[in-house]
């Protein structure tokens, strides 16, 4: 389904911690969906998160997929004064260099944005208890082992719940109803 919704922390604010790249271009980056577990490689682009020993770590924001990812690489980022014929470049203290053109870029919150959020990211095989240690695997929560590092606690086990708060109308689906995983940072 691809969930993440904050419950309580910084976001979304001015002065959260995030940060647009594009993303890998290999394969495995194609599936990254909301709420998956990010990372900024040797090249300055997301990809999945391997595991909880790449720091620093952020929430997917957008889909690979989302009209709104493939448009950034057609627009700058950031704020300046444009640079004249250079499509998105700007120039001035503000200045954040250009997304490359026909690359998907997406945003990603970082896990220094402490607060309580919920996901449908995790692994949906493992049992989970209010308090448990988790860390990263392949880009989504799991139960973390005694040499692991861990990065996050279960605030919440596993639930059912209607997407957006939405809820069962007799004859009528009103939202997506999926499993979230509520963590705290």
């Amino acid at each position: 389904m691809a969930h993440f919704s904050p419950v309580n922390g910084a976001f979304p604010h001015k002065n959260q911690i995030d940060r647009t790249c594009v993303v890998a271009a290999d394969e495995a980056n194609k599936a990254i969906e909301r709420g998956h577990i990010i990372c900024v490689n040797k090249n300055k682009e997301f990809e999945l998160a391997a595991d909880a020993s790449v720091q620093p770590l952020y929430f997917a924001l957008q889909d690979y997929g989302d009209l709104q990812a493939a448009m950034a690489g057609n627009v700058g980022i950031g704020k300046g004064v444009p640079v004249e014929g250079s499509v998105g470049a700007h120039q001035g203290e503000a200045a954040h260099k250009a997304v490359p053109m026909g690359r998907p870029a997406i945003t990603g919150l970082s896990f220094q944005e402490h607060g309580n959020y919920q996901t449908d990211m995790y692994d949906h095989d493992a049992t989970y208890e209010i308090g448990d240690p988790l860390t990263v695997k392949d880009g989504v929560f799991t139960p973390a082992g005694d040499s692991d590092t861990v990065v996050a606690h279960v605030y919440a086990a596993p639930d059912d719940y209607y997407a957006n708060d939405a809820t069962l109308l007799p004859g009528w689906s009103t939202g997506a109803y999926i499993k979230v995983l509520r963590v705290s940072l």
